[in-house]
């Protein structure tokens, strides 16, 4: 059969059918990865690193992104690591594994490959806070925060405090009652858990203040003794 499509078909032809055939099914595949870098608020983080099994693929831009043209057959195994930028650390795992998919939108070279997506958070170790304390118009009250005093309530009662910390740390807020000595509760305070995302606290207090009492002064009783005629 193969000797008589020989003798009817030109040289020519015969060598295009081969060699078209063997180079297509060992052509190798192409497709795109993209990377997203973000922060815990789901904001783009420029400048982290994103290797791909071993070799720099490039640094993230404004949009949090990097982009790379991989090659290799259908089923290929490759990983992904994410080195985040100076003072970020990764919230989870920072290398990932994926493997190349076979599918071809419609329209595309036989020889492209769907593109691949992969998105890694970087979350930053401190974060900043901040800490309204409202009471109910007292003013000149000490606001201490773990020990030592951060700022005044105002004369509406009011202050702002900016707390930074690593999320979940706890923080002791404290309102210092000691050059009010009427004012109760006596110096109350609230244990805060920073959470992991910026955010406005709140500290509202109210105050009662009890009448100053005075001593009575006793007088001496006069003795029932004999009085004078």
């Amino acid at each position: 059969m193969i000797s008589r499509l020989k003798s009817m078909l030109p040289p020519a032809v015969i060598l295009f059918l081969l060699t078209g055939c063997s180079n297509g099914e060992e052509a190798e595949k192409t497709t795109t990865l993209h990377v997203l870098v973000s922060n815990d608020d789901g904001e783009p983080l420029e400048g982290a690193s994103v290797s791909v099994d071993g070799a720099e693929a490039g640094v993230t831009d404004s949009h949090g992104r990097v982009s790379t043209i991989l090659r290799g057959p259908d089923g290929r195994l490759i990983a992904i690591e994410v080195q985040c930028p100076s003072g970020w650390t990764p919230k989870e795992d920072i290398r990932r594994d994926l493997r190349l998919r076979h599918m071809r939108p419609l329209g595309e070279s036989r020889n492209d490959l769907a593109s691949l997506k992969s998105r890694f958070v970087c979350s930053f170790p401190t974060r900043s806070h901040v800490l309204i304390i409202h009471t109910d118009g007292r003013a000149d009250l000490p606001v201490m925060v773990t020990g030592k005093q951060v700022s005044v309530t105002d004369s509406h009662g009011v202050a702002q405090v900016v707390i930074a910390g690593a999320p979940g740390d706890e923080v002791l807020v404290r309102l210092d009652t000691g050059d009010h000595p009427l004012l109760r509760p006596v110096s109350p305070s609230r244990r805060l858990i920073l959470p992991d995302k910026s955010r406005f606290l709140v500290f509202d207090q109210e105050f009662e203040s009890r009448e100053k009492r005075t001593k009575k002064v006793k007088r001496r009783k006069r003795g029932s003794g004999p009085r004078r005629l």
